[in-house]
């Protein structure tokens, strides 16, 4: 009886429960979507515009990393478009003079390297490429005025121990008869 009691008690509440939901009843309205709130526009920043030579330092620098990466074919790419950039920058030739070397393309390795340094003369950087290859190619006595060169300029520079390594090597060479008169 128990379970005929509580059967009736289920029927009686499930049938309450059917009484409050009316299938046919309208349904209510669809609330309108809120409007999308929009972030506000950043401001543009204005950055001056970069200059022919910042561009092409930047693909010199590329340049620079990938032939230190041994990609040859990537560093050239990029002393491309840094000399169609700007064609005056000694440093897209020195580097241009680097790679040269190094993939055995000597021919244009020593014509990039002459031409930083016509563009400029006093680069250290392009005069020490330039005795590196001459040195590393047979022609060490040649690299001598370039290194020299070097320590002209090293003995320019208010630092210590630049100057002291700069003397060292001025003696070191003005000792050796046969490099004498090389003029440091």
């Amino acid at each position: 009886m128990r379970l005929r009691n509580l059967a009736a008690l289920l029927a009686a509440v499930s049938a309450l429960a059917a009484c409050q939901s009316n299938p046919f009843a309208p349904k209510p309205e669809p609330t309108p979507p809120s409007p999308q709130v929009q972030p506000a526009q950043a401001p543009r920043i204005q950055q001056p515009e970069s200059t022919p030579r910042q561009r092409a330092e930047a693909h010199v620098e590329l340049a620079a990393g990938y032939f230190e990466r041994a990609q040859f074919d990537v560093a050239l790419e990029e002393l491309g478009i840094a000399e169609r950039i700007d064609a005056t920058f000694a440093r897209t030739h020195s580097i241009y003079g680097l790679v040269y070397a190094t993939i055995g393309e000597l021919p244009k390795a020593e014509a990039s390297f002459r031409r930083a340094l016509e563009l400029a003369p006093n680069d250290s950087e392009a005069r020490q490429n330039w005795g590196w290859y001459l040195c590393t190619h047979g022609r060490a006595k040649e690299s001598i005025a370039e290194f020299v060169a070097l320590f002209k300029d090293i003995r320019e520079v208010d630092d210590r121990p630049l100057r002291d390594f700069a003397a060292a090597w001025k003696n070191w060479w003005t000792d050796r008869p046969e490099y004498m008169g090389m003029g440091l």
